[in-house]
């Protein structure tokens, strides 16, 4: 018989080895060039971006008389009060956009997401797995989204389409006090041991002198004492936690080209923050004294300050241009270092120096991406870490036509339009209020018209005793046409339904509609304009539930999360400790939760869920099949979880 022949050689010869030709680059160099090619792509985009964002906030906060200034590259408001009260009359502002967006940002804040947590298998592993990582999500879900920030979340998705959250876990926050291991040199003492002579084994007993292992002889030694590398005693440290930061999408940049978050090749965070917060975050680096600006940073100053002043001046503003940049490696990829690079990084809480030697492939330092930060062009730290690891990106609507969502700028224009009917109704009624008068100068002295009616009128000489009925005569008013009212009321509505807000969020029906059943079908009428908005926000609610899970399992202390075991035992965090979370852990959005209700509408469904079909207790009944109560529970909405009445059967 033939032997055969293999197709792929065992081992290639030396000479048959492809080596990869990698591109020797200066580190700090490279990455700088990256900072400049980000800074300088699509600033029109992006300065088209600032102008609708900075009127859609103006117009927010009232200040709705103003232009874009293209040489500031930021909203200019005109000063009313500098204006005499002629013209500022014709300037009025009747702001219908604000109170629209609080009632949105209420519907987004009153919206909570029900995340559930199940196991993927059968096995007891996964089940308790699952329930303590629906325990740690209920926990973290309302601890890192307060209810400031969610409605900072909400009204930067309103006015600027977009919202970003960054969550990671910083060791500095004061938290739960955890005992770690602390490693050390232990000394161990000689004893003496059966070992066998033929395969080395110990044996607790001579027995018939024969090792239990291969039968072999064994022999009484003594062993010598050595020192090893060993835990030595606990030490008490700051646990950390968890934080979530709500960032302005004015301080966030991506590639123009990019359809979602994961699309973009890189993520950077621009902000202009004081010289302390660099001071207590880099102890070691030294503040430069004349800081110099780039131009988006210039733009961004601009777009946030509101004074109106002619010109930008950061002297002794004690200002600093602070850059954080997530890169994928796809940008260092075939890349070397040409020189030795040192820098600081924290380790177990403490700035450590770190050399990378040269010709190391960049790639094998940071095989999941840099994550690099900078003040002015002063390269600080660098950290191997995914740009897709801490960062959520929330959009208002999704945007066939490219990453940046939209907002409600659309109704702006109505705004316009009912200041403009608001400005000319009240100069008709100021003009009405003192309308013109009409005198006979030969029967009425026209200097002793005063309009004031305490005033006498002198009449003149050459006047009869009858004249006074001739003398004066009042002209009418005039009144504007029904279209102006109209107009208005029809850009109110236009507003309404261009922004979602319609009255029914603020309990005010329809004039027309006098029934409850009636006036709850216009709010669910309502719900439907916003429902597509929270939808994409629950989705991305679930995002951060699997970051929470990482992030724990990541920073994990066996005693820091105790107080969630409650009246279950310790036997779910240890196999939440050493389970696979994406292989053993299923997380899914309770259907529909995230739909917000009012406390009416909770005590509705409540009431309808215990009493379902005239059974004691409706859903609750015992008779009834936990796979029935569950759906029921979410059909009818109610946040109860059943697992939680047996801890018998979890025990």
């Amino acid at each position: 018989m033939l032997k055969e022949k293999k197709l792929i050689p065992e081992k290639l010869e030396h000479d048959d080895k492809i080596a990869d030709e990698l591109e020797p680059v200066n580190l700090h160099e490279f990455i700088t060039a990256i900072f400049t090619q980000i800074e300088n792509e699509n600033r029109s985009e992006e300065l088209s971006r600032y102008k609708k964002w900075a009127k859609n906030r103006a117009f927010y906060r009232g200040n709705q008389r103003g232009f874009w200034d293209n040489k500031k590259n930021s909203w200019v408001t005109i000063d009313l009060d500098s204006l005499p009260p002629s013209d500022a009359s014709l300037l009025v502002i009747n702001n219908q956009f604000r109170p629209q967006v609080k009632t949105l940002a209420k519907e987004f804040s009153r919206s909570l997401t029900r995340i559930r947590a199940n196991p993927k298998s059968d096995s007891q592993e996964a089940i308790m797995a699952s329930r303590f990582s629906d325990a740690l999500i209920k926990h973290y879900q309302h601890k890192l989204l307060k209810e400031s920030q969610r409605q900072l979340e909400a009204k930067y998705m309103l006015l600027c389409g977009n919202s970003f959250r960054y969550i990671y876990y910083d060791k500095s926050i004061k938290s739960a006090k955890v005992n770690v291991p602390v490693k050390g040199k232990i000394n161990l003492p000689s004893y003496e041991a059966n070992l066998c002579v033929d395969c080395g084994a110990e044996a607790e007993e001579y027995g018939e002198g024969k090792c239990p292992y291969c039968d072999g002889t064994l022999e009484r030694i003594e062993v010598e004492g050595k020192e090893i590398e060993g835990r030595i005693g606990y030490e008490s440290i700051n646990a950390g936690d968890l934080v979530c930061e709500i960032v302005d999408p004015v301080e966030i940049k991506v590639w123009s080209g990019a359809s979602c978050l994961e699309d973009s090749p890189y993520i950077r965070r621009k902000r202009l923050v004081k010289g302390n917060f660099i001071k207590n975050t880099y102890p070691f680096f030294k503040l430069p004294k004349d800081a110099k600006f780039s131009e988006t940073a210039v733009n961004q100053w601009q777009f946030f300050d509101t004074s109106n002043k002619s010109g930008v001046s950061f002297s002794d503003s004690d200002l600093y241009e602070y850059d954080q940049l997530w890169l994928e490696p796809s940008f260092y990829k075939g890349k070397k270092l040409l020189e030795d690079v040192k820098f600081k990084r924290i380790e177990n809480g403490e700035w450590v120096d770190i050399t990378l030697d040269k010709d190391t492939p960049i790639e094998k330092v940071f095989p999941d991406g840099i994550y690099v930060c900078r003040v002015g062009q002063d390269i600080l730290t660098y950290y191997n870490e995914s740009k897709d690891k801490c960062w959520i990106h929330l959009p208002f609507d999704i945007n066939v036509d490219g990453f940046w969502a939209d907002g409600l700028e659309d109704s702006i224009m109505n705004q316009q339009i009912i200041n403009e009917y608001t400005s000319l109704s009240v100069e008709n009624v100021l003009y009405n209020a003192s309308p013109k008068l009409v005198l006979n100068p030969h029967l009425i002295n026209p200097a002793s018209v005063t309009g004031k009616p305490k005033d006498a009128i002198l009449m003149s000489d050459n006047a009869r005793k009858d004249a006074p009925k001739d003398a004066i005569f009042q002209l009418q008013g005039m009144s504007l046409t029904q279209e102006v009212m109209m107009g208005i009321e029809s850009s109110k509505r236009d507003m309404r339904e261009q922004t979602g807000a319609l009255l029914a969020f603020n309990g005010q029906g329809d004039p027309n509609i006098s029934t409850a059943t009636g006036m709850s079908i216009a709010r669910d009428s309502a719900l439907a304009l916003v429902a597509t908005p929270l939808a994409i926000r629950a989705e991305k609610d679930l995002d951060m539930a699997w970051k929470i899970l990482r992030f724990v399992k990541e920073n994990w202390y066996d005693n820091k999360y105790r107080f969630l075991l409650g009246k279950f035992n310790e036997s779910e965090a240890i196999a939440f400790k050493r389970s696979k979370i994406e292989e053993e852990v299923n997380l899914y959005i309770e259907p529909y939760s995230w739909m917000p209700q009012t406390n009416f509408e909770k005590l509705e469904n409540l009431a309808a869920y215990l009493t379902a079909f005239g059974l004691p207790l409706g859903f609750l009944n015992p008779q009834i099949p936990d796979v029935v109560r569950t759906y029921a529970s979410q059909l009818y909405n109610v946040p109860l979880d059943f697992d939680d009445l047996y801890p018998d059967e979890r025990i």
